[in-house]
């Protein structure tokens, strides 16, 4: 079942105001609070991550401009995006080359497991393309729920659980990234 249009409008300002006013990681979600990650050390590690940036428009820019600042923490290895005046550009600003580009996320998932993380910021659902990466083995972060269907949120969670694979929120800025557990993300109606 689809969600109403007017429930998800309403979900997407919620989404925008506690975004925009930096309350996100206290903003109390379903059965929990979502808590910020305070030691994000421990999700990038000592020698930082390859990462798979799926969409390349204002927010995957956000991680690509990250990559280019921080590559110690985060590294770009490929991208997939649809519109191809954005994927030249995360192409060149990451310095990938055309092999390293792809214009759907089905084709780059389907290549043996090649970096750490899957950064979802495309638009459209994610629930398909955070299902793919977790069952490839990547661990994924996504900018915003993988799916407004609470029964979707559950499977997603359960799968990550599953693979033993990491499922996070990732709120790309070009100066830091933060990260939210997913587990509790349920966007309130």
């Amino acid at each position: 079942m689809l969600p109403s249009r007017r429930k998800v409008l309403k979900a997407l300002g919620f989404a925008a105001g506690v975004s925009a006013t930096g309350l996100l990681p206290t903003v109390v979600f379903g059965k929990s609070a979502a808590s910020a990650i305070p030691n994000k050390s421990r999700i990038l590690g000592k020698k930082g991550v390859d990462a798979i940036l799926l969409g390349a428009g204002v927010r995957g820019d956000r991680y690509s401009r990250y990559a280019v600042t921080a590559p110690q923490e985060l590294r770009i290895v490929a991208v997939a995006e649809p519109i191809g005046t954005r994927n030249q550009a995360a192409a060149v600003q990451n310095e990938l080359s055309a092999l390293q580009r792809f214009d759907r996320w089905e084709e780059v998932l389907k290549l043996p497991r090649f970096a750490d993380v899957v950064i979802i910021s495309s638009s459209g659902s994610y629930f398909e393309a955070a299902s793919a990466a977790l069952r490839a083995g990547y661990d994924v972060w996504v900018d915003r729920p993988v799916s407004l269907d609470a029964s979707e949120m559950d499977r997603i969670n359960a799968l990550a659980r599953r693979e033993g694979r990491q499922l996070l929120f990732a709120y790309g800025c070009p100066e830091s990234i933060d990260f939210m557990d997913h587990a509790h993300c349920v966007v309130p109606f």
